[in-house]
């Protein structure tokens, strides 16, 4: 059976304006509007500007995502929104939405294992 690839239901994009923890003030760091060029260039949505944060990365890395961590966060609501554009335009194999699986604090399931750790 041939692969197909699946199609696009939209574009996410990290924001290069980087938000001062202290000031709230916004920096531009490399410039704006390639995550929105290449959405519009693939005739899809634009469904995130995620904002760079070094928390986003330092839960990566710990393994307590940020929308975990600090969902009030630019970055988290941004990923949130994002999740829900995709439930929004996609369906399951039996033809009925898809549903978000976990709520924020939700707790990981024992002995799941990732990123070199386990819960």
């Amino acid at each position: 059976m041939p692969y197909t690839l699946p199609h696009q239901i939209g574009g996410a994009s990290m924001t290069t304006v980087v938000q001062d923890r202290v000031t709230t003030r916004e920096n531009v760091v490399f410039g704006t509007g390639g995550g929105r060029e290449a959405a519009d260039t693939l005739g899809v949505p634009l469904l995130a500007q995620v904002p760079l944060m070094p928390a986003l990365r330092e839960g990566g890395d710990t393994g307590v995502p940020l929308v975990i961590s600090d969902p009030d966060a630019p970055a988290s609501e941004a990923l949130r929104e994002a999740a829900r554009a995709v439930v929004r335009a996609t369906k399951s194999k039996v033809g009925k939405p898809l549903t978000l699986m976990a709520a924020p604090g939700a707790p990981v399931a024992a002995g799941h294992e990732h990123a070199g750790h386990s819960h």
